[in-house]
């Protein structure tokens, strides 16, 4: 009953980063196939993409193992720009407190998760650094906007709202140049036992 939720990003352009995204994220579903629990995912996936990315690449991601029925959420990081969790009771998006290393540049990594505790109406928001780095003149967007737009939406906005919101308000900020992913996952109101 699990649900495993990724958002990375490959560094590079073009043709061959989109082929090592490709290779990335099958070795990732392998991997939680096997063992679903995120610190293993990951410090498989990073050992096996130090073997097949040239020098000079890597990959950062965010993967979570959500659990609907215990409304639990297991989250690991390997250099992605930590996830926000939306508190529906406090109206507040806070940090997830996540650190690891990149994948695919030092072998034999450690990945430390952290297990998050939802409540019906809380929101786990992760995205890449495209959002944070849309720029107005000088001035970059930032994770504090981030954080505001989803204080700001997070109330009565669906996950898929929550996303177009988000993505919306750095994209009326500023020019975004580069690729931009913005995801929104949504505990589940108590279903009736």
């Amino acid at each position: 009953g699990g649900v495993g939720v990724v958002v990375g990003d490959v560094s590079g352009k073009g043709a061959e980063a989109a082929a090592q995204t490709a290779m990335a994220k099958y070795m990732l579903r392998a991997f939680a196939m096997r063992n679903p629990r995120p610190a293993s995912v990951l410090h498989h996936l990073n050992n096996a993409l130090v073997q097949s990315m040239g020098e000079d690449r890597f990959t950062t991601v965010v993967y979570a193992l959500f659990e609907p029925d215990e409304r639990r959420c297991e989250i690991v990081s390997g250099g992605h720009p930590p996830p926000l969790h939306y508190r529906r009771a406090e109206a507040d998006a806070v940090d997830i407190a996540l650190q690891g290393s990149i994948l695919g540049a030092f072998r034999d990594q450690s990945y430390t998760s952290q297990v998050l505790e939802m409540q019906p109406g809380d929101a786990l928001v992760a995205f890449t650094d495209g959002l944070v780095e849309a720029r107005s003149g000088d001035e970059l967007y930032g994770r504090s906007r981030v954080k505001e737009s989803l204080a700001r939406h997070g109330a009565t906005a669906s996950a898929q709202d929550l996303v177009r919101l988000i993505h919306g308000d750095a994209r009326a900020f500023g020019n975004m140049g580069d690729d931009t992913i913005v995801f929104a996952l949504r505990c589940p109101p108590d279903r009736a036992r």
